[in-house]
């Protein structure tokens, strides 16, 4: 059905259904859109996060006409579906018992119904923030955590909405028992977070024996002298989850940042994430903080700026994303009602400053439980057009090639079965020039594009950014802002990059899946998709999906450092006679082995090999089959993605809760809402947020007057 017209045009209502990363683990997804084997079966969708419990609705679905899905909703949240929220909420300890006895209180209380269930609604918010942040901070959940609840409860009910009296908050929390701390045994404690961190260095990938015994011992010796400074005094914990930072931090500064026996990557894998939870700036201009060394950065940037507007920007900046916003707001006052398209350009410094005061934007406005300010979307558009235009200044190696396409159509593709049903005989199906790009808009001309340093080493650093070694839109509940924005930029710039390279309109593009890989030495799966493997089989992107129009994957390890094998392999026709590189010399392949002699038997092979921040570009047909050959050694991590020219159409946008942006407001909140909300949901919700955040991808990523074809605007 999806390769027929029709279903084309269903294909973002129903393509989330196979996503398998949408599922839990022991439920297959109900529909499969890959064929057996091929390269993306399993891959998770681009679009998955948790949505905002701020100003936004997670989205309904309800069966639609023809048993179609739709998402059904109010733009705001309602206290009732808070209120539902909070049911699934995962709470412990002091948060729960305050939460209890305040609700009991309120219902006790004088106050009016609509004013009780809004009460309700952000208590139910504030509770799961505070829950969230300690979780994420490694603190415990004790009596400073609920006497730190009540204070802040206080500070919504009365001074902030403005719901209740002094008097009125003084009866509810007069009702508020806190119960002592429980005692904390810290023998049992260091014995127990021993015990999983074991585990986990048990779980290092592409570490030999010799570090792994190395990482036990260091664990070890680092577990008794803490043990000993507890019970000196010397460290006042009181909680097992304070020992389980302390160990963590103490663990990985030994091996990983000192003594580099265990690689980032490795680490982030096993132990889910690096111990500092906000990702550290990479210095220069991003760890720029006080007011007095803003407003130094700022004279030195822009000398020939009065220094009255530089003051004004500095003291601005503290407000929000320090310098990076202040070289933002400078560079608008400069170009006035023009926007972001005047004469001045960010280099590559002050746009890692922009982007890294969208990071501390976002970052205090999830602290005060506040919208995201309109700043932040023109920032990060601000980011994106620099990016694009420092991207287009670095090498790049571009090979033109003829456009291909499968001859069998019809009836005659019972020829073809062995094809179908054999991924072996992948390359033999019979082809002919031309682009197939079904149902979409493609450029005619097709390619293979390397880039070398598509991002730089801070870019996609493991300790800066150490969930993007496993990554994926679907769960994004424990991942850092910043990582989330940081990924989101990179595929942007693919996204860009393809629009430039095949001259379409940015509007026409837009990402179906993009997702952390993980190789593994040793490992049996052979696909694609998001789980480990230690090699893909030979496959065209477009047969495996037919929506699939532009690939793109770029590396995070370095072959030859990381792992070993693992070349990413284009595997064409050999030239014949007369044609451009037909060579009669024959390669001696009487060293290899019989399979190898035949994979190379009337082929030719062009392999890549992938170094840190290296991407590749290609189209998505018949023109670029290519495979992904075995890990030998390693671990290797790479980020897949792919585009479709195939349009949205515009009715499916009505059956959102909240249609397309139309002021920057909305963009905002569609970018808390998809992408930065940091909150649990079960896989329908997922798929819902998934499937929204992919068709308005665009929409989110550019300013308002680029939404639309040319034709529309105005």
């Amino acid at each position: 059905t999806l390769r027929s017209r029709e279903g084309m045009r269903n294909i973002w209502v129903v393509l989330g259904l196979g996503l398998a990363s949408a599922f839990s683990p022991s439920t297959p997804p109900p529909l499969s859109i890959a064929r057996t084997g091929s390269a993306s079966s399993s891959a998770p969708g681009i679009l998955g996060s948790p949505a905002s419990f701020v100003g936004r609705p997670r989205p309904v679905l309800v069966e639609g006409p023809a048993g179609m899905l739709q998402i059904r909703g109010g733009r705001r949240h309602t206290a009732n579906s808070l209120a539902t929220v909070g049911t699934r909420m995962q709470l412990s300890g002091s948060l729960v018992q305050v939460k209890e006895q305040v609700e009991s209180a309120l219902k006790s209380s004088t106050v009016s119904p609509a004013d009780l269930e809004e009460l309700n609604a952000i208590l139910t918010i504030t509770t799961r923030s505070l829950d969230r942040r300690l979780k994420r901070q490694g603190l415990s959940d004790g009596p400073e955590a609920a006497e730190r609840l009540v204070s802040t409860l206080r500070d919504q009910y009365v001074q902030e909405e403005q719901l209740l009296s002094e008097e009125q908050w003084a009866g509810i929390a007069g009702s508020i028992q806190i119960a002592a701390a429980a005692s904390f045994d810290a023998e049992v404690a260091v014995q127990e977070v021993h015990g999983d961190m074991a585990t986990s260095i048990e779980k290092l990938q592409g570490v030999d024996k010799r570090d792994m015994d190395e990482a036990m011992a260091a664990l070890t010796c680092l577990s008794k002298s803490t043990a000993r400074k507890i019970s000196g005094g010397k460290l006042g914990f009181k909680s097992k989850q304070e020992v389980t930072a302390k160990l963590s931090a103490d663990l990985y500064d030994q091996l990983v940042v000192q003594e580099g026996v265990i690689p980032e990557a490795a680490w982030s894998t096993a132990f889910g994430t690096v111990p500092s939870q906000s990702p550290p700036a990479p210095g220069g201009l991003q760890s720029v903080e006080s007011e007095e060394q803003i407003m130094l950065e700022l004279k030195r940037l822009f000398p020939q700026k009065d220094e009255s507007a530089l003051t004004t920007a500095a003291s601005k900046s503290m407000k929000g994303g320090g310098l990076g916003h202040a070289i933002f707001h400078i560079l608008t006052d400069e170009e006035g009602a023009a926007g972001p398209t005047g004469e001045m350009e960010m280099d590559e410094e002050m746009t890692d400053a922009v982007f890294w005061g969208v990071v501390k934007a976002v970052n205090r406005a999830e602290q005060e439980e506040k919208p995201l300010s309109t700043d932040v979307p023109n920032m990060l558009h601000r980011v994106f057009e620099a990016d694009m235009r420092h991207l287009l200044g670095r090498q790049k190696l571009t090979t033109n090639l003829t456009c291909m396409q499968p001859a069998l159509k019809g009836a005659d593709c019972k020829a073809s079965l062995t094809y179908v049903f054999d991924d072996a005989a992948h390359k033999d199906l019979p082809l002919m020039e031309g682009r197939r790009c079904e149902d979409g808009d493609c450029c005619d001309v097709c390619s293979r594009n390397i880039f070398p340093t598509f991002a730089s080493e801070a870019e996609i650093s493991l300790k800066t950014f150490p969930e993007l070694a496993a990554l994926t839109f679907n769960d994004l509940e424990n991942v850092a802002s910043a990582t989330i924005l940081q990924f989101v930029r990179l595929v942007e710039r693919v996204r860009r990059m393809i629009a430039h390279e095949y001259g379409l309109p940015l509007w026409s593009i837009l990402p179906l899946q993009a997702y952390s890989r993980k190789y593994v030495a040793g490992t049996t799966q052979k696909g694609g998709g998001g789980g480990e493997g230690s090699h893909v089989i030979l496959h065209t992107d477009e047969a495996t999906h037919s929506g699939y129009h532009y690939s793109s994957v770029m590396y995070l390890s370095t072959q030859g450092k990381d792992f070993e094998g693992g070349n990413f392999v284009f595997n064409d026709p050999a030239p014949k006679k007369g044609d451009p590189g037909y060579s009669e010399e024959k390669e001696d392949v009487s060293h290899l082995t019989l399979e190898e002699q035949m994979r190379r038997n009337g082929r030719k092979l062009t392999p890549f090999h992938p170094t840190r921040g290296s991407a590749v570009i290609f189209s998505s047909g018949w023109e670029n089959m290519h495979e992904v050959e075995k890990i030998t050694k390693g671990t290797r991590y790479a980020v897949p993605s792919f585009f479709t020219t195939c349009p949205v159409p515009e009715a499916h946008y009505d059956l959102m809760a909240v249609g397309k942006p139309k002021t920057i407001e909305d963009i905002a909140e569609d970018w808390l809402h998809l992408l930065l909300a940091h909150r649990n949901e079960t896989p329908m919700e997922s798929f819902g947020r998934v499937k929204e955040l992919m068709m308005k991808w665009h929409h989110i990523c550019t300013p308002l007057d680029q939404h639309l074809a040319p034709e529309f605007r105005g």
